[in-house]
């Protein structure tokens, strides 16, 4: 099988249920001097600074194995995935409000998110040189686009309301 098929088939299987990717890429457990380093060069994380502040607290140390392990053991919540995902696309698509979707990359989009962006359904930025924590690796420019999308769009008390989560003030008598 050629590189660009397997490539092509592992995308296919990560479309389908994106979190197996992120789950078999995860070490079972780490050697403490390197959970840090790893989460940087496995791609989850690109700033190193981050790491240092969010990794320690996803981790405990097993005394049994004398190493850290993940809290969190993603592989028990497996058959749960594929009922989150499906048609999820379908329904951030049909929110009522303006929707913005940062990406590191345009790799992953499925066939209907990528049509409602064609279509202007959402506005789409791929953050360049992040992992999947794009909120940790770029804070600041992810604070900026979050804030000019909210500005420009007139989210607020006197802009576009989200339903649900406004109500006027009622007139004092």
């Amino acid at each position: 099988m050629k590189r660009s098929e397997k490539k092509s088939r592992r995308m296919r299987k990560y479309q389908q249920n994106p979190s197996a990717m992120y789950s078999k890429s995860r070490m079972k457990s780490i050697i403490p001097l390197s959970r840090i380093e790893y989460s940087v060069r496995g791609g989850s994380l690109r700033n190193i600074d981050s790491a240092r502040v969010s990794i320690p607290t996803t981790l405990k140390y097993d005394d049994s194995k004398h190493c850290y392990t993940y809290r969190t053991r993603l592989e028990q919540t497996e058959q749960y995935w594929k009922g989150w995902y499906e048609g999820l696309s379908e329904k951030f698509l049909s929110s009522p409000v303006p929707k913005l979707l940062l990406l590191a990359g345009t790799d992953r989009l499925d066939r209907t998110l990528t049509i409602g962006q064609m279509q202007g359904k959402f506005q789409m930025i791929v953050v360049k040189h992040t992992g999947h924590a794009i909120q940790e690796d770029v804070p600041e420019e992810f604070a900026n686009l979050v804030v000019n999308f909210i500005s420009r769009n007139r989210i607020g008390p006197h802009g576009v309301q989200i339903p649900g989560t406004w109500k006027p003030s009622q007139p004092k008598t």
